[in-house]
C-alpha cells in the first residue's frame, strides 16, 4: 500500500460521520461538497475518502445525505441486507489499501426489507442468496430489530476475517464498526463489538429512537386532527409503555435519569422539553418551537391523513376503513379485534407506510372511533 499522508484517523473519521448525521437531523442546509470545481479536482487528482460504508440498497438509505457528505468522502458499498461477500470484500480491501480509509462502517437499518424476507419468506432465484446469508448471520431471531443488529455484527466479523483488513488493523490502526439506521427518525446508532449500542453513547447507553418517533407521532397526529398551531403540546405516557418503547424495565427513577437524557440530547431540535411525573404516569411538554419542528421539517404521514379525513364522515362501514387501508398497499390486513372495546384490527403487514396497529369501533350515534397502537403495546395488550 503506499502512504497516504491525507488518510484520516479512524477516531476522526467517525467523529466526522456522527456530526454529519447531526446537520442531517437538524434539517440544516447540505453543507457536502458537490460543486463542479470538486467534481474536476477529484477527477484529476484522484479521491481521498475519510471512511469506508457498507448500507443495504433501500432508496431510503442514502449514506452520502445521512451523513451530510460530498463528492468523494465515502467510499461507499450497497447491496440489499448489507451482505458481504467476495465482491464487497475485495472493495473494502481495495479502499483500505490504496485509497487509505481507515475506518469501515457496516451500517444496516430498521424496517429492512431483505431482513424481514429472510424472517418471514422462503424467496427464490438469486434473492436466496442474500436471504440465506442474512439467515446465517440471525439464526431463529423474529425481532426484526434485532436481526438487524445480529445481521450487522455478522458482517463485521466476515470483514475483520480478511487477512488484509487484520494487517490494517495491526499497521495502520483500521477500525471496523457496526450501526443501525433508524430511517424515521434519521438517527445512526453507532452499535459496539458485541453489535449493542455503544456505551459512552451520551444518553445513558440507550436507544431513545422509538420514543423520539412516538413523540413526533402523537405531534403528528394532534396537527391532522386539530389543525396546526404553534403551541405547547403534552403527551401522557405511563411508565411500562416508556419501557416498551426503550425496551427496559426501568423504575420510575432510572426513568427520570433516562428521559432527562433524551430531553437533553433533543433540546436543539425539540427545544426545552418539560418533564414530569405523577406516580408511575409521565407527561412531557414539547414547547412551540418543538411543534414547529415537527411541522416543518417532518414529512406528513400521508396514510394517517387519508386514515383521518376518512373517518371525519358518518355511517362507516367496515369496508371503508379496508379500502383506505387497500389503497396505500396490498400488504393491508385486518381481524377482529382482541380487545372487547373494539370492533377491528387493521394493520399493514410489512409496517409499510405505517407501522401502527389500528383498533377501530363503530358507534352507535355513526361516529367511528380508533386508537392505534406500537406493536409492542399491541401485544402487551392482548
Amino acid at each position: 500500500m503506499t502512504k497516504d499522508p491525507q488518510a484520516v484517523p479512524a477516531q476522526e473519521a467517525l467523529e466526522r460521520l456522527q456530526k454529519g448525521n447531526q446537520r442531517f437531523l437538524d434539517a440544516l442546509r447540505p453543507s457536502g461538497d458537490i460543486s463542479p470545481e470538486l467534481r474536476r479536482d477529484t477527477c484529476e487528482n484522484g479521491q481521498h475518502p475519510y471512511a469506508i460504508v457498507i448500507a443495504c440498497s433501500d432508496s431510503r438509505v442514502v449514506p452520502e445525505h445521512i451523513f451530510d457528505a460530498g463528492i468523494g468522502e465515502l467510499f461507499v458499498i450497497r447491496i440489499a441486507g448489507n451482505v458481504i461477500d467476495a465482491h464487497q470484500l475485495g472493495s473494502i480491501e481495495y479502499a483500505a489499501q490504496h485509497l487509505g480509509c481507515r475506518l469501515i462502517l457496516v451500517m444496516g437499518h430498521t424496517h429492512c426489507g431483505a431482513v424481514e424476507a429472510a424472517i418471514c419468506h422462503n424467496p427464490d432465484g438469486y434473492i436466496r442468496f442474500i436471504t440465506d446469508e442474512i439467515r446465517a448471520a440471525i439464526g431463529g431471531e423474529k425481532d426484526e430489530e434485532k436481526a438487524s443488529r445480529l445481521n450487522v455484527r455478522h458482517s463485521v466479523s466476515i470483514i475483520e476475517s480478511s487477512l488484509v483488513i487484520h494487517q490494517e488493523e495491526e499497521t495502520h490502526r483500521l477500525c471496523v464498526r457496526g450501526a443501525l439506521y433508524h430511517p424515521a427518525s434519521g438517527r445512526v446508532e453507532f452499535l459496539d463489538d458485541s453489535g449493542e449500542k455503544e456505551k459512552k453513547d451520551p444518553n445513558a447507553g440507550m436507544d431513545f429512537a422509538p420514543l423520539l418517533e412516538s413523540l413526533i407521532g402523537v405531534i403528528q397526529e394532534f396537527h391532522l386532527k386539530l389543525g396546526y398551531e404553534k403551541k405547547e403540546i403534552g403527551l401522557y405516557y405511563p411508565l411500562d409503555s416508556l419501557n416498551r418503547l426503550l425496551d427496559r424495565t426501568l423504575t420510575p427513577q432510572e426513568m427520570d435519569r433516562a428521559l432527562a437524557a433524551f430531553a437533553d440530547g433533543e433540546k436543539d431540535r425539540l427545544g426545552p422539553l418539560q418533564i414530569s411525573r405523577k406516580g408511575d404516569r409521565y407527561c412531557i411538554r414539547v414547547p412551540e418551537t418543538g411543534a414547529a419542528y415537527v411541522h416543518d421539517h417532518v414529512e406528513e404521514p400521508k396514510f394517517l391523513a387519508a386514515f383521518l379525513k376518512t373517518l371525519e364522515r358518518k355511517d362507516l362501514a367496515f369496508s371503508d376503513i379496508r379500502a383506505v387501508f387497500e389503497r396505500f398497499s396490498n400488504q393491508a390486513r385486518w381481524k377482529e379485534a382482541d380487545h372487547e372495546q373494539f370492533d377491528y384490527l387493521f394493520w399493514f403487514a410489512d409496517d409499510k407506510p405505517d407501522a401502527y396497529r389500528y383498533c377501530v369501533r363503530f358507534e352507535e350515534d355513526g361516529h367511528t372511533s380508533y386508537h392505534r397502537f406500537t406493536q409492542k403495546e399491541y401485544d402487551a395488550r392482548a
